[in-house]
């Protein structure tokens, strides 16, 4: 049983006639397709100028029973933190813009949804995608004319390019390791958390990520990426009955643990995110 909503098949046919007559900007393009990390996507021609970035949103997806810093006071000490770091990194220095700023570049990584199923009919637009080979993907959104519009005003001459990220929940596929039947999520780069052994590879997992984008001074984006920072690990039980598990609140306040001498998984992934988006393919 899978927590989000699915639309059915009347609805999908409803959502294809609405999509035809909204405006082309609100329409998600999808980019990359991923069985394991790095999860980034396209390229930069060479290293950005003086990157710069705006504070970090939190992106939340409708009809789901996912935690918001509204109601997981743990969720809003990591939203906070998570601020803090990005000012106080040196990879990309803080742009002076409004931070109240709607419609920034929207971006979402997962598991695969909509598109058609075997038999040609249209998928709902939030239902997973089974097929095989099954992947993850990028939804990119945006951004707005006035984010475009206000961002580029704000940059200085020496700045090329500016660096936007999310925080956001999202769900990823579970992999055999191997033939032993051990099974593992691949989170990020060169991150990866076992799961139980009974986990069901047919059911994806729910994962508390970062996603970031690079812009460039018209707003175009670049290129995209993911960090996850934790996996909710199913359960024995839940896992025979197929229920999918959800973060909790205690799950999401230990986050802000880390061992001695560790930085905290958070910490980490942020890191990783911005360093990986700034990075020059060869």
């Amino acid at each position: 049983m899978n927590r989000r909503h699915t639309i059915s098949r009347v609805g999908v046919l409803a959502a294809i006639a609405l999509a035809a007559v909204l405006p082309a900007a609100q329409a998600a393009t999808t980019r990359g397709e991923f069985s394991k990390p790095p999860y980034y996507d396209g390229k930069l021609k060479s290293a950005p100028r003086h990157p710069a970035h705006v504070t970090i949103e939190f992106r939340s997806e409708p009809a789901t029973i996912d935690p918001t810093p509204s109601n997981s006071p743990a969720l809003a000490t990591l939203v906070d933190s998570l601020r803090v770091e990005l000012d106080r990194q040196t990879m990309t220095t803080r742009l002076p813009v409004d931070v109240r700023l709607q419609g920034w570049p929207d971006i979402r990584f997962g598991v695969r949804r909509g598109g058609a199923g075997p038999d040609g009919i249209p998928r709902g637009l939030t239902e997973i995608d089974t097929s095989e080979p099954r992947r993850m993907n990028f939804e990119v959104e945006g951004p707005s004319k006035t984010w475009k519009r206000d961002v580029s005003a704000a940059m200085a001459d020496s700045v090329s390019v500016v660096v936007s990220v999310q925080l956001g929940f999202d769900e990823l596929w579970v992999r055999q390791k191997d033939w032993k039947g051990n099974k593992t999520i691949e989170i990020g780069t060169d991150h990866a958390v076992p799961v139980p052994w009974l986990t069901s590879l047919d059911d994806p997992v729910q994962v508390l990520m970062l996603t970031g984008a690079v812009s460039d001074r018209n707003g175009k984006v670049l290129r995209v990426g993911a960090e996850g920072i934790l996996a909710r690990r199913t359960g024995m039980t839940a896992s025979v009955i197929g229920v999918q598990e959800v973060l909790t609140e205690k799950d999401l306040a230990s986050l802000m643990e880390a061992g001695a001498g560790q930085d905290p998984a958070w910490r980490v992934a942020l890191r990783r995110l911005i360093a990986n988006l700034l990075t020059v393919d060869e």
